[in-house]
């Protein structure tokens, strides 16, 4: 405020003009970041204090609250809506209903209810049926209404029209395929294709989602194989590469690798090189939204290696801590790479 006094008194308005044109960058950079400050210091001295109550979901998904991020987010992102028509789907959608991960109308949906909810008594852990399949949630999924929740968000990441869908209606693993889950938590993905794979590797530390995926693969245990191990670039006692595995069980080809792993995919193609090389894995889809640089940087990885891309056109709006107070410049994101192998030509 100071500065722009000083800047009116200083200058003669014809100048003053020609100042705002020569200089229009740096005068928006300076906005921005005022903008930027005084949005924060109104969040932590008003807004905050309001309505957070311990309850962080409910702090995250005020109506209100989100209408002010993305009143913010449009200015930050005004010189690119100009020529991103699916960032202006994107704000159309805020305009109504404010920031969500999905800023999309169709992924609003309620799949699953009250009814669609059960809980086993006897193992003390709530399910559903999952694509007609019973799935079982980890017992600190304790409540009838976290269950729910869990359950919608499972089913509408992925429906068609998301930008986080791991499998098309092509874009699937062949009959009799080995598929590997890395980072498969609920199961969701293998469990969509169980009945036509021969068999799936799936990899998981947390103990909890490992005693519900023992729970929900019980009728399918001669085709799955849990590995309580995190994967990544190098091997020691908790985690392993995907090349030292595929070697120490003799796999020599996998149909298709779906990673999920908060932002470490990178170090799990680092860690699949051999495989990769040898053209012994033939899709991949990979989660490219923790990272900013993923998307980049994974395609260049995957292209290197003889891998084609298939990107969803639509955006999720990212911010790794889901919270007002973190928000920046880089929130929207494609969420998904699905890679296909260029099919070698005949000799």
């Amino acid at each position: 405020m100071i500065l722009k006094i000083i800047f009116n008194i200083m200058f003669p308005e014809h100048i003053k003009n020609i100042l705002r044109i020569k200089f229009r960058f740096i005068f928006e950079s300076i906005d921005r970041y005022l903008m930027y400050k005084n949005y924060m210091k109104a969040c932590r001295q008003i807004l905050y204090p309001i309505f957070y109550d311990s309850d962080a979901y409910k702090y995250r998904d005020n109506l209100f609250l989100k209408k002010i991020n993305g009143e913010y987010l449009k200015k930050i992102y005004s010189n690119q809506l100009e020529n991103d028509d699916e960032l202006k789907r994107c704000f159309d959608y805020i305009d109504k209903f404010g920031i969500d991960t999905f800023c999309y109308e169709d992924m609003h949906q309620n799949i699953f209810d009250e009814n669609d909810i059960y809980y086993d008594e006897n193992k003390k852990m709530y399910y559903a049926f999952y694509k007609n399949k019973k799935l079982y949630l980890k017992r600190s999924i304790d409540t009838e209404a976290k269950a729910k929740n869990l359950f919608n968000s499972l089913a509408t990441e992925q429906l068609p029209q998301s930008p986080h869908c791991y499998l098309t209606s092509t874009f699937r693993p062949a009959k009799g395929g080995i598929v590997f889950d890395i980072g498969c938590a609920e199961g969701n993905f293998v469990l969509e294709v169980i009945d036509s794979i021969s068999k799936a590797y799936m990899f998981e530390c947390d103990e909890e989602w490992i005693e519900a995926l023992e729970e929900t693969f019980k009728p399918y245990k001669e085709k799955i194989c849990i590995v309580p191990k995190l994967v990544s670039d190098k091997s020691n006692d908790g985690t392993i590469t995907i090349d030292e595995f595929c070697s120490a069980n003799n796999i020599q080809n996998i149909d298709l690798i779906k990673m999920d792993v908060e932002g470490y995919e990178k170090k799990v193609l680092c860690g699949s090189k051999n495989m990769l090389v040898n053209k012994a894995i033939s899709m991949i889809s990979v989660c490219v939204y923790h990272n900013f640089s993923d998307e980049k940087e994974i395609g260049e990885m995957l292209k290197k290696d003889g891998y084609i891309l298939d990107i969803p056109e639509r955006y999720m709006a990212w911010n790794r801590k889901f919270d007002i107070m973190e928000l920046n410049d880089q929130i929207f994101t494609h969420g998904i790479i699905r890679a296909s192998l260029l099919k070698r030509k005949k000799m």
